[in-house]
Protein backbone atom coordinates (compact mmCIF):
# COMPACT_ATOMS: atom_id res chain seq x y z
CA UNK A 1 0.00 0.00 0.00
CA UNK A 2 1.25 2.93 -0.69
CA UNK A 3 2.13 5.90 2.30
CA UNK A 4 -0.09 8.36 0.90
CA UNK A 5 -2.41 10.21 2.88
CA UNK A 6 -5.25 7.99 1.40
CA UNK A 7 -6.28 4.47 2.70
CA UNK A 8 -8.00 2.01 -0.11
CA UNK A 9 -10.65 0.05 1.00
CA UNK A 10 -10.20 -4.15 0.89
CA UNK A 11 -12.73 -6.72 -0.65
CA UNK A 12 -12.93 -8.01 2.19
CA UNK A 13 -13.67 -6.89 5.79
CA UNK A 14 -10.20 -8.22 7.17
CA UNK A 15 -8.78 -6.56 4.24
CA UNK A 16 -9.88 -3.31 4.58
CA UNK A 17 -9.19 -2.87 8.38
CA UNK A 18 -6.00 -4.06 7.31
CA UNK A 19 -5.16 -1.42 5.10
CA UNK A 20 -6.47 1.17 7.63
CA UNK A 21 -3.94 -0.17 10.48
CA UNK A 22 -1.12 0.64 7.29
CA UNK A 23 -3.05 4.32 6.47
CA UNK A 24 -2.56 4.95 10.17
CA UNK A 25 1.33 5.03 11.04
CA UNK A 26 2.70 6.81 9.01
CA UNK A 27 -0.10 9.47 9.92
CA UNK A 28 0.76 8.40 13.50
CA UNK A 29 4.46 9.18 12.99
CA UNK A 30 4.03 12.18 11.32
CA UNK A 31 1.64 13.22 13.97
CA UNK A 32 2.56 11.26 17.29
CA UNK A 33 -0.15 11.02 20.18
CA UNK A 34 1.78 12.65 23.15
CA UNK A 35 0.72 11.63 27.08
CA UNK A 36 -2.06 9.43 25.76
CA UNK A 37 -2.51 7.21 29.30
CA UNK A 38 -4.96 5.00 27.82
CA UNK A 39 -5.69 3.25 24.28
CA UNK A 40 -7.67 4.67 21.71
CA UNK A 41 -10.44 3.39 20.59
CA UNK A 42 -13.03 5.35 18.08
CA UNK A 43 -16.28 3.71 15.41
CA UNK A 44 -17.41 4.60 12.32
CA UNK A 45 -19.97 3.64 9.98
CA UNK A 46 -19.59 2.30 6.29
CA UNK A 47 -21.64 1.78 3.58
CA UNK A 48 -22.94 -1.44 2.82
CA UNK A 49 -23.82 -1.78 -0.77
CA UNK A 50 -25.64 -4.99 -1.97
Amino acid sequence: MSRGRYCQSGYTIEEAIENLKEATEPYLEEFPLENVPRSLLTTFKVPVYA
